[in-house]
């Protein structure tokens, strides 16, 4: 018997789906938190992003299933309607699935972590001084509030407030935009977001201070003094999502930010 477990959001309606979905599989599938085949995500983006760490280790063998129960849920696949669609889809023998490549981010050799939307140095309080490498090749050195470096999955997060480009998610890339960038006689950077393949790596060395942060995804770490960032698309890890033939990306979009 295949096995699952529900990251929820904690709010009214999400707990009524979790336990409509509970009530679905009941019989069909056994609750496992420890080790389980599916990840179901009730709630909006944040919850979806939080799943996705809270199970980063079994990355490869489980299978994560958004539905949408919060304000964006642009990530997420299958609306609250849509429930006994997706039990069906989990219960099938060879689900259609889609891969999502993830983000790795080597700090100073040591330590690693791992995105799924972006990369975020940042520095709210001071100017930020960064050192741009692209595959060992000193780019720039950019001042302002910081930068994000995103795959295409994380193209229609903080990147798309930033002015980048929207990129379709079966595209292997990465994207390098600034955070309120500083330009006149003195300084200025590239300005423009810069898509790169996913073969390129980006080097950010950092001049840490106490405001300066690492942020992935939903989450945030200081920055220690004299720092090295390198940050790559994963060779392997992927995020396997339960596919909605009918929930495109195209009509994602729309509904989003256009209807």
């Amino acid at each position: 018997m295949k096995k699952y477990t529900i990251v929820c959001k904690n709010d009214d309606q999400a707990l009524t789906l979790k336990n409509e979905m509970q009530q679905l599989l009941a019989g069909k599938m056994k609750e496992d938190a420890i080790s389980p085949d599916f990840v179901v995500s009730i709630g909006g983006d944040g919850t979806l992003l939080k799943s996705i760490h809270q199970y980063e280790r079994e990355i490869d063998h489980v299978i994560f299933v958004g539905i949408h129960a919060g304000t964006l849920g642009f990530l997420t696949h299958y609306q609250s309607e849509d429930l006994k669609k997706a039990v069906e889809k989990m219960l099938e023998e060879e689900p259609h699935l889609i891969y999502r490549r993830l983000l790795e981010v080597d700090v100073n050799h040591e330590q690693r972590y791992l995105a799924f939307n972006e990369v975020r140095l940042e520095n709210s309080y001071m100017t930020q001084i960064v050192d741009v490498y692209i595959d060992q090749q000193f780019l720039e050195t950019f001042r302002g509030t910081g930068i994000c470096i995103s795959g295409s999955a994380g193209s229609t997060a903080y990147n798309k407030s930033l002015g980048g480009a929207i990129i379709f998610p079966d595209l292997s890339v990465l994207q390098l935009s600034e955070i309120a960038g500083i330009h006149h006689n003195a300084y200025r950077s590239l300005g423009n977001s810069l898509i790169l393949s996913c073969q390129h790596e980006i080097k950010c060395h950092v001049e840490g201070n106490a405001h300066t942060i690492l942020g992935i995804d939903q989450m945030v770490y200081p920055v220690p003094c004299s720092c090295d960032f390198i940050i790559r698309t994963h060779p392997s890890h992927q995020v396997r999502f339960l596919c909605n033939e009918d929930h495109t990306f195209v009509s994602r979009l729309r509904k989003a930010y256009i209807i």
